[in-house]
């Protein structure tokens, strides 16, 4: 799901798949340009609690390592199709 993509405005009421390897924000100290990666994420966030509420689905479509943030899409969606031994799932960072 693109974060540019306003999903809640769906009017046939499709689900739109969230997709790809989904990771959390990459810039840890450049504290002025976080709002350009965390305003557009929690409006996602935000877009599948709507779609979910009005009944259309949310699917979250994983090919590999959804980390941090990008960890809460997958825990956030109705459904979720992930890739036996190669898609994973780390909240806090990589397991080693």
């Amino acid at each position: 799901m693109d974060v540019a993509k306003n999903p809640a405005g769906q009017p046939d009421r499709v689900p739109e798949p969230a997709s790809g390897d989904l990771f959390g924000g990459i810039r840890r100290a450049d504290l002025p340009t976080q709002k350009e990666i965390f305003i557009p994420g929690g409006a996602m966030f935000r877009d599948l609690t709507r779609l979910s509420a009005a009944g259309i689905p949310t699917i979250a479509l994983v090919f590999g390592n959804s980390t941090a943030g990008g960890a809460y899409i997958p825990g956030m969606c109705d459904h979720v199709v992930m890739i036996k031994e190669r898609s994973k799932v780390f909240l806090a960072g990589r397991h080693w």
